[in-house]
């Protein structure tokens, strides 16, 4: 039999609304009033529909009203070929909806008791279930997994943005819990993209498939795990200052090797992190990216270097430079 290489899609459709008197000689008039007053609105980076009568609203679509189901046929390459049709009798049903945060048994009922499965010497009960997740200490955008001592399906927290500055960047967050993963990944997605500024929303979908998790590093740097890989994730701007032999296209920068790229040009945050390597756990991060760039880009890694090191000297601070190169 021959094996097909085959990219499986779910698209969501969201939706909100608001109502509107429109003074015109026909619907359809009222209607294209409306529809310019909101792209109006969207080139000016808004959510608010302004008419001049004064009528205002806000749109934030958030409900999910449709989910299509479907696949694509692929080359080796993974280049897309043709959507292939398939049987209406398959497609799945309505995608799961943001919901009040809620952690039900099977029965219907609260959970009494949680735990981190990765610590089980301490239990929490439901309404204490603030301080297990403080406990737990998830970082902006972590879908983490808990378990219940009563049978029932394991409860999925997030620490979901909810406000942002006018730059973009998130500026408050909680911790939301919800009934499985995709609800949680639901919600998060949504959240996300209410940043007014698209240089710090994180898109919804990665080369290696539908994110999972986004964690936040610092402005315009993010990573983002999928079910099968991850990587960190450029704004427009941080990537185009990346060097051309360094800067990768779409703003990705895969887990294994190439993130060190960013690590290396951006690398304050980077060297204010540790425990990213357990054998090495008092390890910096920017010092793990130094070894593993060396180890798999030897020559950009080098010239990299040599050039920074050339900026930094010419600099006011020579506080600046960047560690040398270890042996």
């Amino acid at each position: 039999m021959t094996k097909y290489r085959i990219l499986l899609v779910e698209e969501l459709v969201l939706s909100d609304s608001a109502e509107f008197l429109v003074e015109s000689d026909t619907p359809t008039g009222a209607a294209a009033i409306l529809i310019k007053a909101r792209q109006a609105g969207l080139d000016e980076d808004s959510d608010t529909v302004h008419l001049p009568d004064g009528q205002r609203a806000q749109i934030t679509p958030q409900n999910i009203v449709e989910s299509r189901l479907f696949c694509v046929l692929l080359d080796d390459a993974g280049n897309q070929i043709v959507e292939i049709p398939t049987d209406p009798d398959l497609h799945a049903k309505k995608a799961p909806q943001p919901v009040a945060p809620r952690a039900p048994d099977e029965n219907g009922g609260d959970a009494q008791w949680i735990y981190d499965p990765r610590d089980w010497d301490c239990t929490y009960s439901w309404r204490d279930r603030g301080q297990l997740a403080e406990a737990a200490d998830l970082a902006l955008g972590e879908i983490r997994e808990f378990a219940s001592l009563i049978d029932g399906p394991l409860i999925h927290a997030a620490r979901i943005p909810t406000a942002f500055d006018e730059d973009g960047l998130p500026e408050e967050a909680e911790v939301q819990w919800f009934r499985s993963r995709s609800e949680a990944q639901t919600s998060l997605a949504v959240a996300w993209g209410k940043s007014p500024n698209s240089e710090y929303a994180i898109p919804s979908f990665s080369p290696w498939g539908p994110i999972e998790t986004v964690r936040f590093i610092a402005p315009g740097i993010y990573a983002a795990s999928t079910p099968n890989h991850g990587g960190i994730h450029l704004s427009p701007t941080l990537n185009a200052d990346m060097p051309d032999d360094m800067r990768s296209e779409n703003g990705w920068y895969e887990e294994d090797c190439k993130w060190s790229f960013v690590a290396l040009k951006y690398p304050a945050p980077f060297r204010a992190q540790t425990g990213v390597d357990p054998r090495h756990p008092l390890q910096t991060a920017y010092e793990c990216a130094l070894e593993c760039a060396h180890h798999w880009y030897p020559d950009i890694v080098a010239l990299f270097l040599n050039d920074d090191a050339a900026t930094q000297t010419n600099a006011s601070d020579p506080c600046d430079h960047p560690p040398s190169t270890p042996a």
